[in-house]
């Protein structure tokens, strides 16, 4: 199955089996189902997310960055799936050896305000 550049929430998590949570903690997903505009994941950990499918959500743009703060450890995600989710498309087309890495995002960006003087 071919992917394009971006594809719908549910065929994103029924492909890959993981999902990032709000705080930014990867899960392992047992079971996707599509409910109409709506996708039900259910975890290993246990959780039942209820969220619209959608093309430009949080959720789909940390999936196709690759963007993860942590693993869940009730979830565990065996090694190899994380390698998986790690390479990049280059490297599944062709025998490139150059690895695209998970993104642990540390701290969360902040806008920057200009400080007021004062007169």
């Amino acid at each position: 199955m071919v992917m394009g550049r971006r594809p719908q929430l549910f065929s994103l998590v029924s492909k890959i089996k993981l999902w990032p949570s709000q705080k930014g903690i990867l899960h392992g997903v047992i079971k996707v189902e599509s409910l109409g505009q709506f996708i039900r994941v259910t975890t290993y950990c246990k959780e039942v997310i209820l969220v619209k499918d959608s093309r430009r959500s949080r959720v789909a743009r940390w999936l196709r960055n690759r963007w993860v703060v942590a693993v869940c450890k009730d979830c565990r995600i065996p090694e190899w799936k994380l390698k998986r989710f790690s390479r990049g498309r280059r490297e599944r087309r062709s025998n490139s050896h150059e690895r695209l890495p998970i993104h642990f995002i540390t701290e969360k960006k902040t806008k920057r305000t200009r400080s007021r003087q004062l007169r």
